[in-house]
């Protein structure tokens, strides 16, 4: 296709991604089911078999409370919420702009830069996929969070410190493969640790919106004037992978300290006058409800 209508030249590619962007979410809307036991893909069997599973992982809260109201969602703004936001959105400065200008920086001609661009995002991929069956089989992700933070500020290390074209694109990998543990990890963090549905809903929103300010900033991280080597690009991606390193350690401290209160009783007052409706409200304000 040369062109569609005044659209041409790479600009198809926007437009085309868009539109089957777009098609399959309209498809989603009316083929995934808004609660495990109107999944129409899973038996009687299987629908016990989740609810059991969501009642032992401390999701109970959210899948016993579906009514939405003003006050649940002005809830979801903690000092949780806040820090996977943040970091969310700090972690996709590096990556977004990582993945657009990936051709630009390893600097070689355009169809051979568009082929070196794919083994690294692979690597991400396969570490993402990886990252996704390994940490709920272990339920910990400090490790892994901490892990894709080390290798994340390595590869960019070398990126700052190295003139050598080999070693720079064996540091993408790095890059590449630590942000597959960083990028997800604040977003499914605050999504595991709010209830009940109406405080997730809304904390997958701000976390989300978080990341797509990072995505605009990223735009502005290479430029022109900074080519061939990008210094002040990467030093400045490497700053914010070391920002939203100390973000999650801030949060894994928060997790603990929130929850060492809750087992000395220390937010048990939460649970004084309340009635039953504003006992099942209070989701992961609750004093039996322990942060992952």
């Amino acid at each position: 296709i040369d062109s569609i209508r005044s659209v041409t030249s790479w600009r198809k590619i926007f437009l085309v991604e868009g539109i089957i962007t777009i098609s399959i979410g309209i498809l989603c809307v009316f083929y995934i089911p808004n609660r495990p036991e109107n999944f129409w893909l899973l038996t009687e069997d299987e629908r016990i078999l989740v609810e059991e599973t969501a009642t032992n992982s401390n999701l109970i809260d959210a899948l016993s409370y579906r009514r939405i109201n003003p006050r649940l969602i002005l809830r979801s703004f903690t000092f949780h919420a806040g820090i996977c936001a943040l970091g969310f959105g700090i972690a996709n400065i590096s990556l977004q702009g990582f993945v657009i200008f990936l051709p630009t920086i390893i600097a070689s001609p355009t169809v051979e830069a568009q082929l070196r661009t794919v083994p690294p995002q692979l690597v991400q991929g396969a570490c993402a996929v990886g990252n996704a069956y390994v940490i709920p089989a272990t339920t910990t992700r400090n490790f892994y969070c901490y892990r894709g933070h080390r290798v994340t500020i390595v590869g960019y290390g070398i990126l700052v410190v190295s003139d050598n074209s080999h070693t720079r694109y064996g540091a993408c990998f790095l890059a590449f493969g630590g942000t597959a543990s960083t990028v997800p990890f604040f977003l499914s963090w605050a999504v595991e640790n709010s209830a009940p549905e109406p405080v997730r809903g809304a904390n997958i929103a701000i976390v989300a919106g978080a990341g797509g300010i990072g995505s605009l900033i990223s735009v502005w991280a290479y430029l022109p004037s900074d080519a061939p080597k990008y210094r002040h690009g990467f030093s400045l991606n490497l700053a914010w992978a070391c920002i939203s390193f100390i973000l999650a350690i801030i949060g894994v401290l928060y997790v603990h300290w929130e929850n060492a209160k809750r087992e000395r009783g220390e937010r048990d007052d939460r649970l004084i006058g309340k009635s039953q409706t504003e006992l099942d409200e209070l989701g992961s304000q609750h004093p039996e409800y322990r942060f992952q």
